[in-house]
């Protein structure tokens, strides 16, 4: 009676472990599935989008911020190296302390970057749609450009979107994050379609053959860049000329778009956005001044 008892007991133990064992292989091939889903039909966000958007606010504070911060002060360095080039002086220590810096900071940044993509990305079920929101300009364009080329070889992928809000959150009314995808897609001959009410973009992968090139969230001082600013000295010693030198602010120009735009920037960008018809770009806009700002529409 007892080992029966025993062997009863056993196969409820068996029967059981059977039962979570097809359920967790049943959950893996579903996530997997999930995973893989390409969206086919025009995506539109959830209502639940507003509490993600707390979310990545969050994640953008805790991974990010303190980054932007670290990112404004490395400007101040490329400024001290430009006045020393100016005033003729030796710069080989500096410029290797500086690009050793950049180095690290693009380390840190990207993988602070991905840390609030995953975030605002949690809740979308399609390999072929992205939120780009909370990420800083270039952060976002990395990002997204990083996953065009992994999706390049999807053949199942026909059209890849990215949600990049609609500028109600900053000065300009517009999407920092659209405009400079935007001017990337142009640069480089890449077919797409936007809905700017929206904040979508909307790449046609399929119909584009070629590479998708890399962007630097941070650029280093290069032998070229000081060969081009000594020229430029030396042309304007010899004109004495007593304009300010370009310290290269489509670089270096940080700021959250939430607490307003540099003054000079946002007077060019309404200028330009004037030119235009509501709510669209002019493909000559040109957004190399908001390299990094911040978007959060």
């Amino acid at each position: 009676m007892y080992e029966i008892l025993v062997l009863f007991v056993l196969l409820i133990l068996i029967l059981v472990a059977i039962y979570f064992l097809r359920k967790a292989m049943r959950y893996t091939t579903d996530k997997v599935r999930k995973n893989n889903k390409v969206q086919k039909k025009t995506y539109k966000r959830k209502v639940g989008f507003r509490t993600t958007r707390k979310n990545i606010q969050k994640a953008f504070s805790k991974y990010l911020l303190p980054l932007l911060i670290e990112t404004k002060n490395l400007k101040f360095k490329k400024f001290a190296i430009i006045d020393k080039i100016k005033a003729k002086g030796d710069i080989t220590e500096d410029v290797k302390v500086y690009n050793e810096t950049v180095s690290q900071l693009r380390k840190k940044r990207n993988k602070a970057a991905n840390k609030v993509f995953k975030v605002a990305n949690e809740s979308i079920k399609y390999i072929n749609v992205m939120d780009l929101h909370g990420l800083l300009v270039s952060d976002a364009i990395q990002i997204a450009v990083t996953k065009l080329r992994m999706l390049q070889t999807n053949p199942k992928v026909k059209v890849v979107t990215f949600s990049c809000g609609v500028g109600k959150h900053n000065s300009i009314g517009v999407s920092m994050i659209l405009k400079s995808l935007v001017r990337y897609l142009i640069n480089n001959g890449v077919p797409f379609y936007k809905n700017v009410n929206n904040g979508f973009v909307s790449v046609q992968i399929a119909k584009y053959e070629g590479t998708f090139p890399t962007k630097e969230t941070i650029r280093k001082i290069t032998p070229d860049y000081i060969e081009k600013l000594k020229s430029r000295f030396v042309e304007e010693e010899s004109e004495d000329n007593e304009e300010d030198v370009d310290y290269g602010q489509s670089d270096d120009e940080y700021e959250l778009a939430l607490e307003g735009v540099d003054d000079k920037v946002e007077k060019n960008e309404n200028e330009e956005m004037n030119e235009e018809e509501n709510n669209k770009f002019g493909e000559d806009v040109d957004t190399d001044n908001l390299e990094d700002g911040y978007t959060f529409s």
